[in-house]
């Protein structure tokens, strides 16, 4: 019944991008999406099977996704600031809206490749890497964490 379900969501959202991407269907193009979606939903699972990927916990999946859109709002002026003000340093320190990289611990029962995903929406935070011990390695205009990444991340979890 899982396989069932996983290869229906596969199913519905790359259909949904053939529509999206090529605009109104006429009958055979839409039979030709249909098949094109089912057999690569089919692959989809294979892939994700033969590489041994999983979900992961979703501890603070709820609170991200809730904080998601102030995310984006901050990381977009986070952005606009960076572009505006790049050269200016405050006291040999990067003014704000400097990159920099961190590491962070994510909270006990957080899967990385989804929460990675989250935060890497945010225009303020690009996941560099995530690792099998939890950690999470971020390049991120802001000098502090966004409200995406402390709702996933553990409280002081920078190394």
């Amino acid at each position: 019944m899982a396989a069932v379900v996983e290869v229906g969501a596969w199913w519905a959202v790359l259909f949904a991008v053939t529509v999206v991407a090529v605009g109104p269907l006429n009958t055979v193009e839409l039979a030709v999406a249909v098949a094109a979606a089912a057999g690569a939903a089919l692959a989809a699972r294979w892939v994700r099977l033969a590489a041994g990927a999983t979900l992961g916990g979703t501890g603070g999946a709820a609170r991200a996704l809730a904080l998601l859109p102030w995310s984006l709002l901050r990381g977009c002026g986070l952005l606009a600031a960076a572009m505006l003000g790049w050269s200016r340093r405050t006291g040999g320190r990067p003014a704000s809206g400097a990159p920099a990289f961190r590491r962070t611990a994510m909270r006990e029962g957080t899967g990385a490749g989804w929460a990675g995903l989250v935060m890497a929406a945010s225009a303020d935070t690009c996941v560099v890497r995530a690792t099998d011990d939890g950690l999470v390695e971020v390049h991120a205009l802001g000098i502090e964490p966004g409200p995406v990444e402390r709702a996933l991340t553990e409280e002081g979890g920078q190394r």
